[in-house]
């Protein structure tokens, strides 16, 4: 499985990517198709003083592409938040499969 980053307005440090590689690595199980996975982690200013904190992860299946997005006050809980979604319809693409 190939992983990618990319930071738009934010330095993707070691913490980051491991963080999201020890999360993605749990939830990896329901899908063993998973081709690439791309992260892409932004800073939008939502106001002059307020900034959410996004993630985006795009997941490569064979035959099927999976976008998901989350935001949050901080990078980690939208990295969580994006997973969860990713997770969830990893299973049901699973689920549509299997009653094929």
């Amino acid at each position: 499985m190939q992983i990618t980053y990319t930071g738009r307005n934010i330095e993707i440090t070691e913490a980051l990517r491991s963080y999201a590689e020890e999360k993605l690595k749990r939830k990896s199980k329901h899908s063993d198709q998973i081709m690439s996975i791309h992260f892409i982690f932004l800073i939008e200013s939502t106001s002059s003083k307020e900034q959410q904190q996004v993630a985006e992860a795009v997941v490569s299946l064979r035959g099927k592409t999976v976008n998901a997005t989350a935001a949050s006050e901080d990078m980690y809980k939208s990295i969580d938040l994006v997973l969860d979604k990713v997770d969830r319809q990893l299973i049901k693409y699973r689920d549509k499969l299997k009653s094929l």
